[in-house]
């Protein structure tokens, strides 16, 4: 039996920034970001959990062709 299940949040994941919704200013501070500085490639985002910080850390890859290299905190502790 193959199973097809894919999580809902993976499968409806934004892809584009415009796409992304309820952070459209985080949003428009990383496309100033890049624009300003467009030999910087690192970004840290931070804070509560579940305000779409990873999907954005996809979309900036996507849309600008930054490789992601993520980090937990939880990666940290002993």
């Amino acid at each position: 039996m193959h199973n097809n299940f894919q999580n809902w949040t993976e499968k409806y994941r934004a892809e584009k920034f415009e796409e992304v919704r309820g952070q459209e200013k985080a949003v428009i501070e990383i496309k100033n970001f890049f624009a300003k500085f467009p030999n910087k490639k690192a970004i840290l985002l931070a804070g509560p959990v579940g305000i779409g910080k990873t999907t954005l850390a996809h979309v900036i890859s996507k849309e600008l062709n930054i490789e992601i290299f993520e980090l937990n905190a939880s990666d940290f502790r002993n």
